[in-house]
């Protein structure tokens, strides 16, 4: 039975972000859109912002915003990562949720700067939604490497990394279950004009996690220079030594572990196609029903098409959920009680879902690329395929968590950055992808820029799966050699299990 005081954190952090993460995922893009929508006194359809070059659409200026929290994700991966492995992945984790408290603080404010037509002041709402998501940056880099691996190193003091895989599922299940009233909290407030109280709610339940988090989680003490208790009488510059020496060691294992470059590029691939994905599907909805279903969540909106986005989304959600609870059920088996440490058999199972995880999405360019007429028949084609791709989704994060971290040393306290690297190289590539072909050719706010989405992110899926085969061929070759692979690497038989 794995202790409490893995389970208690676990549970309350992935409780807060689930809940948190619904107060305004589906909004803080519309909430943008429409401020400036709103600032746009002469209905010129274009805006300038006082300190930045540019005129754009609101459209394109919160296109712009998301590819700064790429770019900020991706400067702020690696020292974050070497951070926690040096002053203690607590530490990490509870300087995080402070900065998501920051987060929704200053969206508070550029959602409220934004909501009276005609008296909207753009570049408040701008700079603090730049100001918010410099803050999420910090956050998600903070928490990602530093939990997962306070996690599993946890685990492994208990000698129960083999149970990474579940536990991991649990706390994303629970994720999952709180944001869905986080999500319908968020769009009632947000059609009422409110939606900077639903970001004043997302900052207090992060307060209270910051609050209580401390008394409930343990440091990994026998990893970090930091709990050796001489961190605070080290002079400056042996604490920097150590930073480098960690930083060091953590790239040093990233480039002599080949196995580790296969996993890099399918974390990245799943990674930046679920990202795309989730944040552009409802822009892809609406301009290929724009009878049945108008502007997505738009105030002022007819009740009945309301109601339709509103069930679409609870349907969504619930696939998530869904998915998640088919993988406890399928990884609960006996023959799957060593997943956390049996590499093959993880990349077998990404590979089954990360093929899950495509199709649909084939269906959808298939759909597009032949054109689809508006009507209801259509609309319910399109609800399954993406039913299936998020049936895919919520099974595939913890799977995800289990390959990255397989690889990496058992005991190794370079862990954080080792997994700072995958966070970068997938933010880049995500914030590459909307500048490259997005926002540069202008194509922000056409129907045109959709379709061709929609055949980035099928192609995307594509790679991933070709990646996790080649991952999947790697870990059995790896595991089959006599002495050989990579160090560290524990040595199983090639995968035979059932498929799930």
């Amino acid at each position: 039975m794995v202790p409490s005081y893995i389970l208690l954190p676990m549970y309350l952090v992935n409780g807060t972000i689930g809940l948190t993460m619904g107060l305004y995922l589906y909004t803080y893009g519309l909430c943008v859109v429409e401020g400036l929508h709103r600032s746009d006194q002469y209905g010129g359809g274009v805006l300038a912002v006082p300190g930045l070059p540019f005129t754009l659409s609101p459209e394109c200026w919160a296109l712009l915003v998301l590819v700064w929290l790429m770019i900020a994700i991706a400067l702020f991966e690696f020292p974050t990562g070497v951070y926690a492995d040096v002053f203690g992945r607590k530490t990490a984790t509870t300087i995080s949720m402070a900065c998501r408290v920051g987060f929704f603080a200053c969206y508070a404010v550029a959602a409220y700067a934004g909501r009276n037509q005609g008296h909207g002041n753009a570049g408040l709402v701008v700079w603090s939604s730049l100001a918010g998501l410099t803050f999420l940056a910090l956050h998600t880099t903070l928490r990602s490497g530093s939990f997962s691996g306070w996690l599993r190193d946890s685990l492994e003091v208990e000698n129960r990394a083999e149970q990474f895989v579940v536990v991991s599922a649990r706390g994303r299940f629970l994720h999952q279950l709180l944001f869905i009233p986080g999500a319908f909290a968020s769009l009632l407030l947000h059609l009422n004009n409110l939606i900077h109280v639903a970001y004043l709610i997302g900052g207090l339940a992060s307060l209270c996690c910051l609050v209580v988090l401390p008394g409930t989680m343990r440091e990994n003490t026998q990893y970090t220079f930091a709990r050796t208790g001489e961190l605070f009488s080290a002079k400056a510059w042996e604490v920097f030594r150590e930073a480098v020496r960690v930083a060091l060691e953590g790239l040093a294992i990233f480039r002599s572990r080949r196995v580790l470059w296969s996993v890099a590029l399918y974390s990245t691939a799943v990674w930046a196609t679920w990202y795309l994905m989730d944040y552009f599907w409802m822009d892809i909805f609406s301009k290929k029903f724009p009878d049945l279903l108008g502007r997505p969540l738009a105030q002022g909106a007819p009740a009945g098409v309301i109601v339709i986005w509103c069930v679409l989304l609870g349907f969504f959600i619930g696939l998530s959920a869904l998915g998640n609870y088919l993988l406890q059920r399928v990884v609960a088996r006996p023959s799957y009680q060593d997943l956390g440490t049996n590499g093959p058999l993880l990349a077998l199972l990404n590979l089954q879902v990360s093929v899950l995880f495509a199709l649909p999405l084939f269906g959808i360019w298939l759909g597009v690329f032949l054109g689809v007429d508006d009507s209801r028949m259509a609309l319910v084609l399109f609800t399954v395929l993406i039913g299936v791709f998020k049936l895919a989704d919520g099974a595939i994060e913890p799977l995800l968590d289990g390959v990255e971290n397989v690889h990496i040393p058992d005991n190794e306290k370079a862990r954080a950055t080792v997994l700072s690297i995958f966070s970068l190289l997938r933010n880049l590539v995500i914030g590459l992808i909307l500048a490259g072909i997005v926002i540069l050719p202008g194509e922000a706010c056409t129907s045109e820029a959709s379709e061709g989405l929609v055949g980035w992110l099928w192609a995307g899926s594509a790679f991933a799966v070709v990646a996790t085969a080649l991952l999947l061929l790697v870990t059995t070759r790896m595991s089959g050699s006599a002495g050989g692979g990579d160090p560290g690497q524990k040595a199983v038989d090639p995968p035979s299990r059932p498929a799930s």
